[in-house]
């Protein structure tokens, strides 16, 4: 007997006019109500044939039983993990834990009231590249791309063990793949970042001038923005590839257009080394007193907004929001979608290292002893334990096997859930229905006639 697949989404657009989304086999089409007749039979337990049936069955809305559901999932789910074991390891150094700015919205206050950790040595860094050493081992013999994190990793008392790591990476032949910092002392470390051929620096800037001082100010209190700015314009100068990250929060969400109009004016986007991408806030787990966060569907909500205001907004990559750029690349392209059966990097390849000697799974973990999966310092040991809680697919978590939503959410953020108290089996579940919602009556609006033209040639 036929079953609708229950990775089958449908959301109404417009009156009699549906987008049927599956994320199991990545199918995104425009419908009336014939096909969602034909789906509601079938939910019935009618056992109907016709054309429809079987375009939709081709497209993967539909299957003959469960059983090749189940089939399909293995399928897919065995190629995923084929490219995972091929993929890049992500080792990521947590230069220190300090930090020179007193942001807003920081997850890491805990850490810098701790102990001041910057304690590196000749020795413990011989022990930190020894562990590397050994995990590729472990992992297979396949390519590295090291990261720099913090706390603040540029800061000016760090460039000594930071031009010591990226000897050691060179040796090795990893690849310089990026450096996550507030930019403040940029400029200073442009040589260093040039000579090491560094791929990418991610640097934050949360809106113009009097916004962005307000959320990001130096301890002292003293604005940050010109500095910071002044770093930009002298990176992409020297052809290093920067990434303006904003993170979107109810403070700064209406001065993002005003940011945009910034970065064209300083023709930032002109530069092909340039991206600017919308970030968003996340209070899980934090102390946000009354610090005005915003959900997902909410910030989405307002970001299209803007987009239908502002067209300057074009210039920004909506790199929070992993599951909008993959459907409206979809959309755009008409190519299926990629499921996602892991959320992110810690749950497949990524390892974290802290000052400390700890080794994690998760790099925005650093210095938060009580999640770490092993130790590099005074010995190296890795957790097996621990590390498989951390390295769950989609499938291996209980309360995800099942879930509609699982192929595009991946699961969950086993961080925040952690920082919420909650125990790995059970996830903080994003609000993926209403931003669907949102962000398929956007594209609806927008394309109607294109999508109606679509449906016309031959699409449901």
């Amino acid at each position: 007997m036929p079953i609708v697949s229950r990775y089958t989404l449908c959301f109404k657009v417009d009156e009699g006019i549906y987008i049927l989304l599956n994320s199991l086999t990545g199918a995104i089409d425009i419908a009336d109500e014939d096909p969602i007749d034909v789906l509601r039979r079938i939910e019935r337990g009618e056992n109907y044939r016709g054309d429809l049936f079987y375009y939709l069955k081709e497209r993967g809305y539909i299957f003959e039983s469960s059983l090749d559901e189940e089939e399909l999932i293995k399928k897919h789910l065995r190629r995923w993990k084929r490219k995972v074991c091929k993929s890049p390891l992500t080792f990521v150094v947590g230069v220190t834990t300090q930090c020179n700015f007193a942001c807003k919205y920081c997850f890491q206050q805990h850490m810098q009231r701790r102990r001041n950790n910057n304690s590196w040595n000749d020795r413990k860094l011989v022990l930190l590249f020894n562990a590397m050493d050994n995990i590729v081992k472990e992992e297979g013999e396949r390519e590295v791309n090291l990261s720099l994190f913090g706390g603040e990793p540029l800061l000016p008392s760090n460039k000594w063990v930071i031009t010591q790591i990226l000897e050691n990476a060179k040796e090795r032949g990893f690849n310089f793949y990026d450096v996550i910092t507030n930019g403040y002392y940029l400029k200073e470390y442009i040589p260093l970042l040039k000579k090491y051929d560094v791929k990418n620096v991610q640097v934050t800037l949360d809106g113009t001038r009097k916004i962005h001082n307000f959320l990001r100010p130096t301890k002292s209190g003293k604005g940050t923005f010109d500095r910071i700015v002044e770093g930009i314009d002298e990176a992409l100068k020297n052809d290093i590839f920067i990434t303006v990250r904003i993170n979107v929060n109810g403070y700064n969400i209406q001065d993002v257009p005003a940011l945009a109009k910034y970065i064209i004016q300083k023709s930032w986007n002109k530069f092909p080394n340039f991206n600017a991408q919308l970030g968003l806030v996340y209070p899980y787990g934090f102390d946000s007193g009354d610090f005005p966060y915003l959900s997902e569907d909410v910030a989405l909500k307002h970001i299209l907004e803007m987009y239908d205001k502002n067209p300057e907004m074009r210039v920004y990559d909506m790199g929070g929001w992993s599951m909008v750029k993959n459907i409206l690349s979809s959309l755009e392209t008409g190519m299926p979608f990629e499921q996602k059966f892991a959320y992110c990097g810690a749950n497949t390849t990524t390892y974290a290292f802290d000052p400390l000697g700890k080794i994690y799974a998760c790099f925005d973990a650093i210095g938060m002893e009580e999640m770490s999966i092993g130790e590099y310092f005074p010995r190296y040991n890795i957790n097996k334990e621990l590390k498989k809680k951390w390295r769950k697919n989609v499938f291996e978590k209980s309360p995800c096997s099942d879930c509609k939503y699982a192929l595009l959410c991946g699961g969950g953020c086993i961080f925040h859930t952690l920082l919420s108290g909650r125990d790995f089996s059970e996830p903080i579940c994003p609000s993926i229905d209403r931003s669907l919602n949102i962000l398929l009556g956007w594209y609806y609006r927008h394309n109607k006639d294109l999508l109606l033209g679509k449906r016309r040639e031959g699409h449901v």
